[in-house]
């Protein structure tokens, strides 16, 4: 699993009240699934085949974590490295939740 600490990356809702996860790098995989172990505040997005990214969160409102307990799907979005953070491009992934046993 490919640890990726230069990448920003903040859990939101956006504008259509969808839980969405933007970053600023490519992934360079397919993303085919997403887990978020809430505890550590790290994303995992897993690809077609072993690939896989580990991104770190910046810091996440409470309410968003309630909010991604109840969700299903993410929508991931990947905006450009500039100033104006123009969104490069979208996919919704099956969502999961890690949790301690």
């Amino acid at each position: 699993m490919k640890y990726t600490d230069k990448m920003k990356a903040s859990l939101a809702l956006n504008h259509k009240d969808q839980i969405a996860l933007f970053y600023d790098e490519p992934l360079n995989i397919s993303p085919q699934w997403v887990s978020i172990d809430i505890d550590l505040g790290e994303i995992y997005v897993g690809g077609d085949d072993t690939e896989s990214k580990t991104i770190k969160l910046d810091k996440v409102d409470p309410r968003i974590y309630q909010r991604v307990r109840s969700e299903s799907r993410i929508l991931l979005i990947q905006l450009d490295n500039t100033e104006k953070h123009e969104p490069v491009g979208s996919v919704f992934v099956p969502l999961m939740i890690a949790q301690k046993l």
